[in-house]
């Protein structure tokens, strides 16, 4: 640790001598990037970000983003025609003659990565890194890029103003409604199940599937007016009883499993969750190698980590990937990973009726050659035929299954090294791939590999299920698009048919 935050200093040192002798030459580049950025060789002109989204908060959050960033961010006072659509009247303008017209660039538009060979003829040369973090496909906002310079009444904002919630006037008589499109009503509804607010979700027709519907009771009121100010949300009156069939559902009881070899996706799990009032519990090697799970949890969640890892605590990288560099002598306590009896702690906490959630490769733990109803289908394939080190794709989702609750039809996932399922009997894709080039932003190789298969799967054992995502559903705090997949699959854990 001190060497860490001894590289920060000599680091910070040198940034600063260098900005005191040079800087003359720093604020010249600087101000030519910026003269650059608002006298461009090439467009778009703007790009229009409408309101009328799926999840209205995502374009409010795309549009503070890029506001935090010191982007000049405008908003329509009327409705307009720009690239041949038409605008309603609040749509973010951010036009692209501007001082951080690059960073907007850089947060707005699709990447595309080179073809770029080893050697003429050759393989293609491999991504450092990730190459498709366009964060309009990780908030599931629809934009549009104007390449034409259009007209349109403005006014420049000094600030993003959130989306206001209420709970809307009239006879509650039949209770409350809430639209599960956004993840703020899930919020809303964690909140609410830990105040003991009975609630439902509808599976009925006439409803969109998921529907949030809290009946009246003593006392609602006050707690939806509450959740509506916190989360920006809007309940419903409906003045006659909500009939049909529906998922009740309670708080679920949900272990977080952290492995002794760190685990990026589990660090970034606990911040989504801290950050927006989930409940869970954090739960080590130790824990579940006593056993008696049922009795504490109704879902534990693997996050995104080798299966070695899990299961042996050996470390590893990628897919297939070799050992990392040894570690220093560890106390036994904090080595090991789950072993046999972890293992086998996890099969009967499943098999009497709880939920294993995994993230991304820690999948492989259950997704293997060796079971006929569920596998990884990129096991045994060569990295020379099928290569997409973390790029956005597009998968087709059915939103009548619990865990896909008020989603769209497709959605953009982000795709890192990860599985792939093969699916049959009576396990369920509740999303899957429907083409060879499924890429929306980036880069990959051998698209044909993912096409026909299940990006998430619903795989029943004994009395429970296993919930297995090929993708990290809350990839580092961005992609908000996916949150509701995992959330769902959360409350599906704790939920039982009900009748209304």
């Amino acid at each position: 640790m001190g060497d860490i935050v001894a590289y920060q200093m000599d680091a910070l040192e040198s940034l600063t001598k260098s900005a005191a002798v040079d800087r003359v030459q720093f604020l010249s580049d600087f101000y030519k990037i910026s003269d650059h950025a608002v006298h461009p060789a090439s467009g778009p002109y703007a790009y229009v970000i409408s309101p009328e989204q799926h999840d209205p908060a995502m374009a409010v959050k795309l549009a503070q983003l890029l506001f935090n960033g010191g982007v000049e961010v405008q908003q329509a006072t009327v409705p307009f025609e720009a690239s041949g659509k038409s605008f309603p009247a609040g749509s973010y303008v951010v036009l692209f003659n501007q001082p951080y017209r690059n960073f907007a660039k850089t947060v707005l538009e699709r990447q595309k990565y080179p073809d770029i060979r080893e050697y003429p003829g050759g393989p293609p040369q491999r991504p450092y890194d990730v190459t498709g973090t366009t964060v309009p496909l990780f908030y599931g906002v629809d934009t549009v890029a104007v390449e034409d310079k259009f007209t349109v009444q403005t006014k420049k904002l000094t600030a993003i103003a959130p989306i206001a919630g209420r709970v809307e006037s009239g006879s509650a008589q039949g209770g409350y409604l809430l639209d599960d499109a956004g993840n703020a009503s899930l919020y809303a509804l964690f909140s609410l199940l830990g105040e003991d607010v009975k609630a439902y979700r509808l599976t009925g027709p006439g409803r969109s599937p998921g529907t949030i519907y809290i009946p009246d009771q003593p006392g609602v009121a006050t707690k939806l007016e509450a959740a509506a100010k916190k989360f920006g949300v809007t309940f419903k009156p409906s003045a006659a009883p909500v009939t049909g069939s529906a998922l009740a559902v309670t708080t679920p009881r949900v272990g977080l499993y952290k492995s002794w070899v760190a685990a990026l996706d589990e660090g970034w799990t606990r911040w989504v969750f801290d950050t927006n009032g989930v409940p869970y519990k954090t739960i080590y090697d130790a824990d579940i190698r006593k056993g008696n799970l049922n009795a504490q949890f109704d879902a534990i969640i693997l996050p995104d980590n080798p299966a070695p890892a899990i299961l042996t605590g050996r470390s590893g990288f990628g897919r297939g990937g070799p050992e990392r560099l040894t570690y220093p002598p560890l106390p036994v306590e904090y080595t090991g990973g789950l072993g046999p009896e972890g293992a086998a702690a996890l099969k009967a906490f499943v098999e009497n009726g709880g939920t294993i959630i995994t993230d991304n490769k820690a999948a492989d733990v259950y997704a293997t050659k060796d079971n006929k109803n569920f596998s990884d289908a990129l096991q045994g394939v060569p990295s020379k035929e099928f290569y997409c080190p973390g790029s956005q794709l597009e998968i087709t989702v059915d939103t009548t299954n619990p865990i896909a609750f008020g989603s769209t039809p497709t959605v953009p996932v982000f795709f890192e090294t990860g599985p792939t399922f093969k699916v049959s009997g009576n396990a369920k894709s509740v999303a899957h791939y429907t083409s060879d080039n499924p890429l929306l932003s980036g880069w990959i190789l051998g698209g044909k590999y993912l096409n026909g298969t299940s990006a998430i799967a619903e795989v029943p054992a004994g009395k429970g299920r296993i919930i297995a995502f090929g993708f990290i559903p809350l990839y580092r705090g961005l992609s908000d698009a996916t949150y509701k997949f995992m959330l769902n699959a959360m409350l599906y854990s704790s939920s039982h048919s009900a009748t209304l």
